[in-house]
């Protein structure tokens, strides 16, 4: 988890979602989410956070040691692929 928090930090990303090999990068939400329940069984948390959080709110987040970080929302939900060397980070493996 520590080093998912130092990379989400370093990009200024606040990374929540799933991997779905199909779709490396999207802003398209239904697209993702046909593609996605198949694969996965519960999407709820990165539904809720798609639906309700939206640009210019404020988020909070913590990391291992317990040092709490405020955020600014800059844009909408999009799914990112990553750099494939960085899968290892957030236990894509």
């Amino acid at each position: 988890m520590a080093d998912t928090f130092a990379y989400c930090l370093k990009q200024g990303i606040l990374g929540v979602g799933w991997l779905v090999d199909e779709i490396q990068e999207t802003a398209d939400w239904d697209t993702f989410y046909k593609v996605a329940v198949n694969i996965h069984k519960d999407l709820k948390t990165c539904a809720y956070i798609r639906e309700r959080v939206q640009k210019d709110d404020l988020v909070w987040t913590r990391d291992t040691q317990g040092n709490y970080y405020l955020a600014r929302v800059l844009s909408g939900w999009e799914r990112r692929e990553v750099d494939p060397s960085d899968r290892t980070v957030f236990g894509f493996e």
